[in-house]
């Protein structure tokens, strides 16, 4: 599986990934990712930090210059402590990891709620949350998305992505395969991840050694990237673990483009009218 990502404006620092667990408030949704003790801090951008981004690659940050290829390999090295290290040791139930910029609906958080709920007492048992690859387009301009096969009891089998997903004034939707190269039309209901995950804790420790390994293959490659669904397809394929794939009817929506800002603002202004989240969200 490849990353599932959202392209982005070139001049915005990628944001931290929450780690959002089960001991959290009902009304999470309508905190701002600051406000709640149980969701990881953001590293500091001068301590050598590594965290993952809107695509779910780990990314590094350091004191040390990481251009030069020789300190490239420590700093990837240091990734697989920090980056598997920094969250598990606080993290002793299911867990959910979201990007910390995109809005996810509030039906998503129960959905992954629910999940965590259910798999308290499972390991090598993990979730991605689908959504419906049109409730996630932009109005203005391609974007690429992850799109989820599955089998028939809704176990992911793979996660393809496809760039530049346009829908044309006919109303059909097509985007790039990234593993052909073709143009192919997508449906509608196709669901597509969003980076929105579960995960039990032994997810830590497997994913560490995945890392271990992808750095020994790719320690020279300084544009490489390591991707959370990269992790999980292994684990899958393997056969150490199973992905549920949890439909979700909420629309997605982030700033992908500048201009869909005026969009987004005015989309939670609704929100805010129909009593769906309070104003100020909070105090």
């Amino acid at each position: 599986a490849t990353g599932c990502s959202s392209e982005k404006m070139t001049d915005v620092t990628p944001t931290p990934t929450p780690i959002v667990t089960t001991d959290m408030p009902d009304d999470t949704h309508s905190q701002m990712p600051s406000e709640s003790p149980s969701v990881m801090p953001s590293p500091s951008a001068g301590d050598a930090d590594y965290y993952s981004d809107e695509n779910g690659h780990v990314e590094g940050y350091g004191t040390d210059n990481t251009d030069n290829m020789d300190n490239a390999g420590n700093a990837m090295e240091d990734a697989v402590d920090n980056a598997g290290n920094a969250a598990k040791d606080v993290i002793d139930g299911p867990f959910v990891v979201i990007n910390g910029d995109d809005y996810y609906g509030r039906d998503s958080f129960r959905i992954a709620a629910d999940w965590c709920r259910d798999h308290e007492k499972t390991s090598g048992q993990y979730a991605i949350i689908g959504f419906e690859l049109d409730n996630t387009l932009s109005e203005s301009g391609g974007v690429s998305r992850g799109i989820c096969s599955y089998d028939a009891d809704m176990k992911l089998t793979d996660v393809v992505e496809h760039h530049n997903i346009l829908m044309d004034n006919t109303g059909s939707i097509y985007g790039d395969n990234s593993d052909t190269g073709v143009r192919v039309q997508l449906k509608g209901k196709d669901l597509c991840s969003m980076n929105m995950w579960g995960f039990t804790p032994d997810f830590f420790g497997a994913s560490q050694d995945i890392f271990k390994s992808f750095l020994a293959a790719n320690s020279m490659e300084l544009k490489k990237e390591f991707y959370i669904p990269y992790a999980v397809d292994v684990m899958v394929k393997a056969g150490d673990a199973t992905c549920d794939v949890l439909h979700t009817p909420s629309k997605w929506f982030g700033v992908t483009f500048k201009e869909d800002r005026p969009g987004v603002v005015a989309k939670f202004s609704e929100l805010v009218e129909k009593g769906v989240y309070p104003s100020p969200l909070y105090k």
